[in-house]
């Protein structure tokens, strides 16, 4: 199965943000493949007549997609903030 670099990319970077996370790694990655493996998610690239769509749905899916990250991101901060503030 042939992955967009797009997808790929973002699958990368939620992976990196996952090692920080408070929820568990194998729990985080196996909830960020089944979204990414989810058809619902972009349902026009497995339908071959509407390659032009399935562009834009892909593009609309990984923006999804990294405004998830930069919040798993913020979680991580202030996982790490406040363990910062309990120890001074």
């Amino acid at each position: 199965m042939i992955i967009h670099p797009l997808v790929r990319d973002l699958y990368k970077r939620a992976l990196v943000a996952a090692k920080d996370y408070p929820v568990p790694f194998e729990k985080t990655k196996a909830l960020w493949k089944k979204a990414i493996q989810n058809p619902d998610n972009c349902p026009s690239c497995y339908d071959s007549e509407n390659r032009d769509r399935c562009e834009k749905e892909i593009k609309r899916a990984v923006a999804k997609g990294r405004a998830m990250e930069r919040e798993m991101i913020g979680i991580i901060r202030l996982k790490k903030y406040r363990a910062m503030k309990k120890r001074y």
